[in-house]
């Protein structure tokens, strides 16, 4: 490490001087994090332990210079005309698109750090958004005749602080409404699931976690949550008693998702490679999955329960059946990561990646049945419309794209300021909320026809 030049430094180099970065900051969850999924307690770095302090900081300023450097040469060696020309060309293909008019879109200020996740209540236009600012809120979005009313749409919203007096910023990783929509859960970086009302009152805290939870669902009659964490479990909470059902202790890394299969059954999944399928009361998991190669993802239920779809960092997306000890099948065009899965209401399944592609599968025939090239960056998130008719896709390339799910078609597009993290629909269907790197939300205002005669 005293000898650093751009030739020498290796990966291990790297992976030490963010570990002592993390542990100089007292990033003590990010650390843990970066220790489970690098194995950087194993390095030959960490036994020297030889860094001096600040290392990562230099590095990244030698790394900086070396690349305003490199900028400028390749600047003055470039034709200028041939860049504005791309940059223009780029441009025009946004616009041949059938862009939402602006008067039809409302962005919601408020957040001071990106906007990690957004959900509609199942039961009216109240709108949950979840920041790195350590805050949640609660947004009611009115309806309105007179698109010359916006002003008047967006009420003061409900704020759900997850920081207290002294302590470190805790990102709210994950929401979920509960099936009536009077309670919304949030999940923290501090380990902690929180329970709100509707009207953003602080219900319930519960703190049974280590580390992070990246992900919690309610069950379907609100009875239970359930949260997963980096620290390798997940718990089922007694909503009744404010008291832990049962914890689950079966993965061997971080778990990144779960989601029910009924009242009592779920999966979950996580960077150990495996899907548990797990059931209230019984002592060890009811059905394992293995098959991935790489981090799983995501996992996701089918509206009949009968299949489960995962995606993973090994580019595949893989279907599983509680009858069988395989997958079914293995959806391999992807070339890099799937990070996001979702079904629809008639049984097919869309997919989106870090190779900037949508694929929409037919199970039934075991294919893909379209596949969407329109967004430039890594897809982040992906959700079906209630009826099932549209696809709506948001990705860092700032865009957020409609689709026809009957022919695969473009139907509309809504262009941001900077990368989209979520987006979701409400429960009409005619209003569509984006979430922003920027710490801004973007809701559409979908007109009568709007989709219908671009669809027909």
């Amino acid at each position: 490490m005293d000898n650093f030049t751009p030739k020498n430094l290796t990966l291990e180099d790297v992976n030490y001087c963010l570990w002592r970065y993390f542990q100089e900051s007292n990033f003590t969850f990010t650390q843990k994090i970066f220790e489970e999924e690098s194995s950087i307690l194993q390095s030959e770095q960490v036994k020297k332990n030889n860094a001096p302090e600040g290392e990562l900081v230099s590095l990244i300023q030698k790394g900086l210079q070396y690349k305003e450097i490199t900028e400028e040469y390749l600047r003055q060696q470039s034709n200028d005309s041939i860049n504005e020309e791309q940059l223009s060309e780029n441009q025009n293909e946004v616009n041949k698109w059938n862009l939402f008019d602006q008067q039809q879109v409302s962005i919601l200020y408020g957040h001071t750090s990106e906007v990690n996740v957004c959900q509609w209540s199942p039961t009216e236009n109240l709108l949950a958004s979840g920041s790195g600012d350590s805050t949640a809120r609660i947004w009611k979005i009115l309806d309105t005749t007179d698109l010359d009313l916006k002003s008047r749409e967006i009420q003061k919203p409900h704020v759900l602080q997850h920081l207290y007096s002294n302590e470190k910023v805790k990102d709210v990783t994950s929401l979920h409404w509960n099936h009536d929509g009077k309670y919304l859960a949030t999940g923290s970086y501090d380990g902690r699931a929180r329970i709100w009302t509707s009207t953003g009152e602080p219900k319930t805290t519960y703190s049974g976690h280590s580390g992070p939870i990246f992900s919690l669902k309610w069950n379907s009659t609100g009875e239970y949550l359930l949260s997963g964490s980096v620290d390798k479990t997940t718990i089922v909470w007694d909503i009744n008693t404010g008291e832990i059902k049962q914890q689950f202790d079966f993965h061997n890394g971080p778990t990144l998702d779960v989601d029910w299969l009924d009242e009592r059954t779920f999966a979950s999944c996580g960077t150990d490679k495996i899907i548990q399928i797990c059931q209230l009361d019984s002592s060890k998991p009811i059905k394992t999955f293995s098959g991935h190669l790489d981090e799983v993802n995501n996992v996701k239920w089918n509206d009949e329960g009968s299949l489960l779809a995962s995606c993973s960092d090994d580019h595949t997306v893989k279907i599983w059946k509680m009858s069988e000890d395989s997958f079914l099948y293995s959806f391999e065009e992807h070339t890099k990561e799937v990070n996001s899965i979702n079904w629809n209401r008639n049984g097919l399944l869309a997919t989106g990646g870090f190779d900037f592609l949508i694929k929409v599968w037919d199970p039934n025939v075991m294919e893909c049945v379209y596949t969407l090239d329109k967004h430039e960056s890594p897809v982040y998130s992906i959700a079906f419309s209630p009826d099932g008719r549209y696809l709506a896709s948001g990705s860092l390339d700032k865009l957020l794209h409609i689709w026809s799910v009957k022919d695969g078609r473009l139907l509309r597009t809504y262009q941001g300021k900077s990368g989209i993290f979520e987006v979701s629909w409400n429960k009409d269907g005619d209003k569509i909320a984006a979430s922003f790197n920027d710490g801004t939300l973007a809701v559409i205002e979908l007109r009568k026809g709007d989709l219908e005669v671009l669809n027909n």
